[in-house]
């Protein structure tokens, strides 16, 4: 290929090439706030599981850019892929919803990455599709090139999950580790982040095939528009843009009402927690006092040789150490909560969780760390969760048991209060209120739709259908026919114009007919 070639294909502008620079760049920022949407709602990795398969997750972000190689090309591609790499990267760091975008976003997996697909794709596309081949090899190219992109994709992003177990492994090594214990570590690493990604192979193949449905598509109503555009009316254009409004206010009414009620939900669990915090210091301060009646107990009851059944009851009330801490809490309606003294589990919400048993036991090495550092900082910390650890079923935890989670710690004279609830019960009511609101918003912009549009055709459409019918019958020769359409000024300028128009012509006509009939008549004098 010479060096030309290579400069005709960098720099081809997509199958919209043909379109005016304002309608192009509009296209662009519609594809960028989609895939922004896509993100801030939670959409950009999608959870599958067949009822008969191993899961797996469907990468969306990979559309908008693909879509947005294939109409504008490579170079609009690239900057599609860096600023959907930039939103996601940043989204994950600030407001991850979702534990594959935590645990697995990273600079080269969202910003280079998305970029390199833009890229690449858009180079494919345009060594397939320049010379406008039929329609059959279009559908068959850009089913090979969605096969590709997608799995080159797929496998960085395998990867880059690779490259996070070996920094996981890293961090947890020292020199004097035998071989046997790192290699163990480093498998159970492996096997836990294998876990978590879910069928690669599903995932290569789900992605190539949704990416080529959806090209395919816009392909062919990109190449219907072209000649559409020639031969369409006011009503279908302004419907067409109208449409295209609706689309844009809908996505991006979503994907606003989506974070609002994520952080309100958030901030609202976090103050929760920390009512909870407090209270159960309230708790434990009481407790103190009672364990200082029980001193006091034994003291009285210390002489005597027997005890009464009330002597007994009271003195197992008062000595038990956990007494009343946690009365009408359970994990299905307040999360897990952990009272713990000194590392060892002094009461909890979870019956499975042993008295003088360590956390450690229960809690992987990461949340015993997050507690450390919310004791430390006051401060509420997101981790991943998958459960507590029970001693006698240490499976590795399944790809839907895992999910992002928030937890609160604070030492209250020596017990340590730790409250985790999981994103499912933070947001739980975060479905309900987006249904109503997307609901909502779908039927006040199908409405303004109609209104606008009939609103359209009676203040214009209609008009200019009456006076071009008023221009049809003048072209006739009917020059009596008078264009009445007074009801905007613009309309009554343009009508007053045709008038005048075809009242001068009217006497152009007359003095023309006028001048012939006196020649006829000097004429037929000199006869």
């Amino acid at each position: 290929m010479t060096g030309t070639g290579d400069t005709r294909i960098l720099r081809w502008r997509g199958i919209l090439s043909h379109y005016r620079e304002r309608m192009r760049v509009l296209a662009a920022l519609m594809i960028l706030l989609i895939s922004t949407s896509q993100i801030f709602m939670q959409m950009g990795f999608v959870a599958v599981m067949p009822p008969s398969a191993e899961p797996f997750y469907l990468i969306l972000t990979l559309l908008p850019v693909t879509v947005g190689s294939l109409l504008l090309g490579p170079i609009a591609g690239t900057a599609l892929g860096l600023a959907t790499g930039g939103v996601l990267l940043a989204h994950s760091n600030v407001m991850p919803l979702d534990f594959h975008e935590m645990l697995y976003i990273t600079p080269f997996s969202s910003v280079v990455m998305l970029a390199v697909c833009g890229f690449f794709s858009g180079i494919f596309f345009a060594l397939a599709l320049r010379k406008d081949p039929p329609t059959g090899k279009r559908i068959r190219r850009i089913l090979i090139i969605c096969i590709i992109v997608s799995w080159v994709y797929s496998i960085a992003f395998a990867l880059n999950a690779l490259g996070t177990v070996i920094t996981s492994v890293v961090e947890v090594y020292t020199p004097t580790m035998a071989e046997e214990t790192a290699s163990a570590i480093f498998e159970s690493h492996a096997q836990a982040y294998a876990q978590r990604m879910g069928d690669v192979w599903a995932q290569g193949w789900a992605d190539a095939g949704l990416m080529a449905v959806i090209c395919i598509i816009v392909d062919a109503i990109a190449r219907y528009m072209r000649g559409y555009s020639e031969r369409a009316g006011v009503r279908s254009v302004f419907g067409i843009w109208l449409f295209y409004v609706v689309v844009l206010v809908f996505t991006l009414t979503s994907a606003v009402s989506f974070v609002n009620t994520t952080v309100g939900e958030r901030l609202e669990a976090e103050a929760s927690m920390s009512n909870e915090v407090n209270y159960l210091s309230l708790q434990i301060d009481e407790h103190e006092k009672r364990m200082l009646d029980f001193g006091e107990v034994l003291d009285e009851f210390q002489g005597d040789a027997e005890l009464t059944v009330d002597q007994i009851d009271k003195i197992i009330e008062l000595g038990d150490p956990a007494s009343g801490l946690l009365d009408g809490y359970n994990v299905a309606s307040d999360g897990l909560v952990i009272i713990a003294y000194d590392g060892l589990v002094r009461v909890s919400d979870d019956p499975r969780l042993e008295t003088d048993k360590p956390l450690s036991d229960y809690l992987r090495d990461e949340i015993l760390k997050a507690i450390e550092t919310s004791v430390a900082t006051g401060r509420i910390q997101r981790i991943l969760y998958d459960g507590v650890q029970i001693p006698e079923a240490q499976a590795q935890p399944a790809f839907t048991d895992i999910e992002i989670a928030y937890l609160y710690a604070r030492t209250i004279e020596g017990d340590t209060i730790i409250i985790i609830r999981p994103s499912s019960m933070v947001y739980k009511d975060r479905p309900d209120v987006m249904w109503r609101i997307a609901f909502t918003t779908l039927l006040t912009l199908v409405a303004v739709f109609i209104l606008v549009f009939r609103l359209l055709n009676d203040v214009v459409a209609r008009r200019i259908d009456e006076t071009n019918q008023a221009l049809a019958e003048i072209t006739a020769g009917d020059l009596d026919v008078r264009v009445e359409v007074t009801e905007t000024r613009e309309f009554r300028s343009l009508s007053e114009g045709i008038n005048s128009t075809v009242d001068a012509l009217k006497g152009w006509i007359a003095e023309a007919l006028t001048r012939m009939d006196s020649e006829l008549a000097a004429a037929r004098s000199i006869q």
